[in-house]
């Protein structure tokens, strides 16, 4: 017996992000195929996480980190058994379709997000003198992200920032 196929959709690698003063326009193109450039993609949504900071999360914190913009659901294709009366959400997206979704921004989007986390160290370290640095202030940026999700709900690997 072999084991099950599981299927796991691309990662989200087309996306950007314009801004209009409060207004900030994701726009990102839904994967067409599965991790393994397998067709049709098995994708049931796409979750955009907004995250602010002074650079982004690291990509496997993503989820945990940013903060959930919408989520986008998006229409298999249909199987070979279905009959040709199957109902169609026409509010979903279909793969390889450019989507475009809207985030207004808010003072309390515009704040320093959570950080990850560094472990801790795994032996002692002798005490670091601390240096006196003279840089400019770094500047808050707003960075976005977009995860699929396949219909059984598991997700695809992080994808690019915006």
């Amino acid at each position: 017996m072999r084991p099950a196929i599981v299927h796991i959709p691309s990662a989200v690698d087309k996306i950007q992000a314009q801004r209009a003063g409060n207004d900030v326009f994701i726009t990102l193109t839904v994967p067409d195929k599965n991790l393994d450039n397998s067709m049709p993609v098995d994708i049931g949504r796409i979750e955009v996480y907004g995250y602010t900071g002074v650079t982004p999360p690291p990509r496997a914190q993503w989820v945990e980190l940013g903060e959930l913009i919408t989520k986008v659901p998006v229409q298999p294709p249909p199987s070979p058994d279905a009959p040709s009366t199957a109902v169609v959400d026409l509010t979903a997206a279909k793969p390889a379709a450019v989507v475009t979704v809207h985030d207004r921004l808010s003072a309390a989007s515009l704040v320093q997000g959570r950080t990850a986390v560094a472990p801790p160290p795994r032996r002692a370290q002798p005490p670091v003198t601390p240096v006196a640095v003279t840089t400019t202030p770094q500047v808050l940026r707003r960075f976005y992200m977009a995860i699929a999700f396949s219909a059984r709900g598991r997700p695809s690997p992080p994808g690019a920032n915006a």
